[in-house]
């Protein structure tokens, strides 16, 4: 974690003790709170370009996770990606919660191992296709599937398959099918609208050896915006957003809050 302290869109550790950590401090609710108070007022008032800025932060922070390595070697994986997981300090969403993170392992010739997982049903629509099917799996690409619900959510301020039970859900996705946009959004003619729409499907790849990279996808989003705003942008840039205060009561969560299947409660 310490060598993570350079990356501006992974949450500083300053120390920790088991399941005891001392963190930056974050008082403007994350990700899962920005999806609530839009699904709560009924509509979504913010500007796709500042969307697409926070979906870059993601990215980022998938990447950087990814990427620390001097040769390139994926060594550390999240494996626990969702939208609890970011947490709005200083204007840009940064990630936390490493307790499911693991290290990679590699074979005899020097190639990352697949590994297991085990999930109970309601996790497993909240993972990668071959994570819920029970096969050994990518780590890395694992976490680039799941980084791509987290866009998901803040794109269209929705759920994963929101008009389906958990069970159909999965059963969707297994299949290849993938959750629906919704019918108002203009994925035509607004550019930082057509990115985003794109980059959630690159991460969606449901085959995970052509499914792209954490870093290929900041790539390609970084370029988006850079064309948005008429001036270079690079992964040098440090990314913020303006959000609005988080209105009274929309931080208050029960248990089922932390599932991201809460739309089953509202």
């Amino acid at each position: 974690m310490e060598r993570l302290t350079k990356s501006h869109y992974v949450e500083n550790i300053y120390s920790s003790c088991g399941m005891s950590q001392l963190l930056e401090l974050g008082e403007g609710g994350g990700i899962t709170e920005l999806v609530r108070e839009a699904r709560q007022a009924g509509h979504d008032t913010m500007d796709p370009t500042d969307k697409l800025k926070i979906l870059i932060q993601i990215v980022s922070a998938i990447a950087d996770l990814h990427s620390f390595e001097d040769d390139g070697i994926v060594s550390v994986t999240h494996n626990d990606i969702c939208c609890h997981q970011f947490i709005l300090i200083d204007g840009i969403y940064k990630l936390n919660d490493f307790h499911l993170a693991t290290m990679s392992k590699k074979d005899d010739n020097n190639n990352i191992c697949k590994q297991e997982n085990s999930y109970n049903s309601r996790y497993q629509l909240l993972h990668a296709p071959e994570e819920a099917s029970g096969e050994l799996s990518d780590r890395e690409k694992d976490d680039v599937y799941m980084m791509g619900n987290v866009m998901y959510y803040v794109f269209t301020k929705q759920w994963l398959f929101i008009d389906q039970s958990v069970e159909d859900s999965i059963n969707a996705m297994l299949q290849q099918k993938r959750s629906s946009f919704p019918s108002g959004l203009d994925l035509t003619t607004i550019p930082a609208n057509k990115a985003m729409h794109k980059a959630i499907l690159m991460a969606w790849h449901h085959d995970p050896r052509t499914r792209p990279k954490a870093l290929d996808i900041r790539d390609y989003l970084l370029q988006q915006l850079s064309k948005i705003e008429e001036k270079t942008i690079t992964s040098d840039t440090i990314i913020r957003v303006s959000v609005p205060p988080i209105p009274d009561g929309i931080l208050n969560r029960d248990d089922d809050d932390f599932h991201d299947t809460e739309r089953d409660e509202e």
